[in-house]
């Protein structure tokens, strides 16, 4: 994307996904602000959004859940 932004002259906004447990794919949480600071070398690039997949958040024991929340905001 850096390199495509280049070429057109774009700064393309990126959205980091934080992987808090569901474990299929994103930033793990211990990475998270390394992966931030170096996103942040890339004049072509801009951090618009953190988000995660609360994989349990609909079940009554909530333990797992907010696991994940203190995970994510934790980063």
């Amino acid at each position: 994307l850096e390199a495509l932004g280049k070429k057109l002259q774009y700064r393309f906004p990126v959205h980091i996904k934080i992987d808090t447990g569901l474990s299929r794919q994103g930033v793990l949480p211990q990475d998270g602000l390394l992966f931030i600071q170096h996103l942040q070398h890339y004049t072509h690039l801009f951090l618009q959004g953190i988000f995660s997949h609360f994989s349990e958040s609909q079940k009554e024991d909530t333990n797992f859940t907010q696991q994940q929340l203190h995970a994510f905001k934790t980063v």
